[in-house]
């Protein structure tokens, strides 16, 4: 994909004219007392609506992976090294200590951020741009009840800087990485 046209269907980019995905996820529990179920696998960002529920059928899954197939640029694409500072280590322990609604603990939650950061979350044409300006700079990630700053040190290298931790009756604004 880097410096080619692809359309955001092909690409997974985020950044779609309408919020509607498609994730195999694997359920967990149901609770019928408040018509509730928890899922775990789940690829979607926070605060996605969840339109329908599907039974998987085993005629749903590709027999070997000669049968799946992938665009050329995927392989192109390389996972970003992340580190931590300090203070964002100390943020995501007050976070946990608050509670999330989907990770059970610090680790869960850190293992989520990273793996969400190293698939490099920037959409392609604004990561094209940086690379060819030489410019790196701040982005954010929201997930569960956190919004993840993280700072590009190198081309492939970032550090995690704030985690900035919202509840549920707050109003919550757009993330502003300027002020990180």
């Amino acid at each position: 994909m880097p410096g080619k046209k692809t359309g955001w269907i092909a690409s997974r980019s985020p950044h779609r004219p309408n919020p509607i995905g498609l994730s195999l996820v694997k359920i967990e529990s149901v609770n019928p007392q408040d018509n509730s179920l928890a899922v775990s696998g789940i690829d979607l960002v926070n605060g996605t609506p969840v339109l329908d529920l599907k039974p998987y059928h085993p005629a749903d899954k590709p027999l070997d992976d000669q049968q799946v197939r992938f665009p050329p640029w995927l392989d192109s694409l390389q996972p970003l090294g992340v580190s931590w500072s300090q203070t964002a280590l100390t943020q995501l322990t007050a976070a946990t200590e608050r509670g999330f609604k989907f990770y059970s603990d610090f680790d869960q939650a850190k293992q989520a951020a990273e793996e969400c950061i190293k698939a490099d979350p920037r959409p392609s044409d604004v990561r094209t741009k940086q690379e060819k300006q030489g410019k790196l700079g701040i982005f954010a990630v929201s997930l569960d009840r956190i919004d993840v700053a993280f700072k590009f040190t190198d081309k492939l290298l970032v550090k995690i800087i704030n985690v900035h931790y919202w509840n549920d009756n707050e109003i919550r604004l757009p993330v502003r990485t300027k002020e990180w």
